[in-house]
């Protein structure tokens, strides 16, 4: 486990043997996925009948931490070392690669980027006009970064995945349950539990700290579009800042997701098509395609805290949630935290800087008001 930044323990007050994990989306998975390989016994419970069927199933499951800009610090270790996890997962290579369309920026910074990139083990090729059109004909772009090691990721395969690898090993998984607040205090007195479970973090904290950031992506049938990668811009519309449109074979395409903070209510019926009228401006190709479906969803997104948030609540209740646009990427190193925040009260891994305010000895309890 590679070195982070220097953190102070947080120790248990007394070992514990069972484990309670609270929501079992594609960061839920994960945890119980991770703790499976312990000697702990592991209870997750979800309302919902089956893995993923929230913010993970409204996700295009897009990692690029590669592709970022921003090249160093706590976050871009976290982000890159949960991408090195998926490395080691066959089905989490389907659609590799990420090309990012761009302006040009100057050499200094293309070298810089490239250098830093290569120290952490990662490669980044950048696209002039002229091997755009080679590589991707179909593309109208002058200038674009490709990063081989960045994908899409299926989360809710990958969550299904995860808990079936979990059950082999004994974890008991809960369907169509609910969990009330004073589960989680009596657990607490002897157990240890560990909160996932996204805008539903709020139904145990005195006011709400996570808040739903919408979003909606739509499915093309485009056959004649011969694009195997993920391609990744920007815009100038506020509702959908950057977007992705991502190959799953056999002419389909899934193109999104648009940022819609309240008061919108989803679905917003116009915004499927000003997802199209945006892809099209970089791919006219898609002016043939066809509409085959459309799909909404919220992420959970902290409130005046950075995302996400993990750590502990109160000494046995732990949280990791609130990853808003990051759970597939985060998913692995999260739940490896976790592992290590169990077990031994800290993690090597830089964590605490993800512990927001309202984990201040000032308010760990459960008393709502």
């Amino acid at each position: 486990m590679p070195p982070g930044a220097s953190v102070r323990p947080c120790a248990l007050p007394k070992p514990v043997a069972v484990v309670h994990v609270v929501g079992c989306g594609i960061i839920g998975a994960a945890v119980a996925e991770f703790l499976s390989h312990t000697d702990f016994e592991i209870h997750v419970y979800e309302q919902n009948s089956a893995p993923a069927l929230g913010a993970t199933a409204a996700a295009l499951g897009v990692i690029m931490p590669v592709s970022s800009g921003k090249l160093v610090g706590d976050v871009v270790t976290l982000r890159l070392e949960s991408l090195r996890y998926y490395d080691a997962l066959p089905m989490a290579n389907e659609t590799a690669g990420v090309l990012t369309l761009c302006d040009r920026p100057s050499d200094t910074k293309m070298e810089q980027r490239r250098q830093q990139r290569a120290a952490q083990g990662f490669v980044l090729e950048y696209w002039d006009e002229e091997r755009l059109r080679d590589i991707c004909p179909q593309i109208v772009a002058n200038f674009g970064v490709y990063s081989p090691a960045d994908r899409a990721v299926d989360g809710v395969k990958l969550a299904h995945h995860w808990v079936g690898e979990a059950t082999t090993r004994g974890v008991q998984f809960h369907w169509q349950t609910e969990i009330a607040l004073e589960a989680v205090q009596g657990w607490a007195q002897s157990d240890q539990v560990v909160l996932t479970n996204g805008l539903g973090l709020n139904h145990f904290l005195p006011v709400p700290r996570v808040q739903p950031v919408g979003g909606q992506a739509v499915r093309l049938h485009c056959p004649d579009l011969a694009i195997a990668m993920v391609v990744h811009w920007l815009t100038n519309d506020p509702i959908m800042p950057d977007l992705n449109l991502v190959p799953r074979g056999n002419g389909v395409f899934d193109l999104g997701a648009t940022v819609e903070f309240p008061p919108y209510v989803l679905p917003q019926l116009l915004h499927p098509k000003r997802l199209l009228a945006s892809a099209q401006r970089i791919c006219p190709q898609l002016h043939d395609a066809r509409i085959l479906s459309t799909w909404t969803g919220d992420r959970p997104r902290p409130l005046q805290a950075r995302s996400p948030m993990i750590g502990f609540l109160q000494p046995n209740v732990l949280v990791a949630t609130g990853h808003y646009r990051n759970g597939i990427l985060m998913a692995p190193i999260t739940a490896a935290i976790i592992r290590d925040l169990i077990i031994a009260g800290h993690s090597s891994y830089p964590w605490q800087f993800l512990c927001p305010d309202f984990l201040s000895p000032q308010t760990q309890k459960f008393k709502r008001t």
